[in-house]
């Protein structure tokens, strides 16, 4: 699964299962940049949610240090970190939650599906 796709994937959970909502004052940025989180949603220019998001070929393990980051700038916003279900076959998603289990991370991980629906796999702590 590209990025992209991972991208649009979190902004229609965004919308839809979390109902941000401009009509509700929120703003919703989706977009891959080469730095920030890719989707980042707003209210009265405070970040609220920010997603790292991360293709089938990206480097999965340096999207932890980026949410690492963007926590740390930001650590009153819920911080993500999403990635596909066709992971290459050295990486489970099992293992990703278990380092940041291990490590105390203070944000979650979501698994987009197969039918494109992300599925939270590590709440935020």
């Amino acid at each position: 699964m590209k990025e992209s796709e991972v991208v649009r994937y979190v902004e229609s959970w965004l919308k839809n299962e979390r109902k941000y909502s401009k009509k509700e004052g929120y703003e919703i940025i989706c977009k891959m940049k080469r730095s920030g989180a890719d989707c980042i949603v707003k209210k009265g220019g405070k970040t609220i949610v920010q997603v790292e998001t991360k293709g089938s070929s990206g480097d999965i393990y340096s999207g932890l240090g980026q949410c690492l980051w963007y926590f740390w700038e930001e650590s009153s916003a819920e911080t993500y970190l999403a990635v596909p279900y066709n992971l290459p076959s050295n990486i489970k998603i099992e293992d990703i939650k278990q380092v940041m289990d291990h490590n105390s991370l203070s944000f979650g991980l979501m698994e987009i599906q197969k039918n494109g629906k992300p599925k939270v796999i590590r709440r935020i702590k």
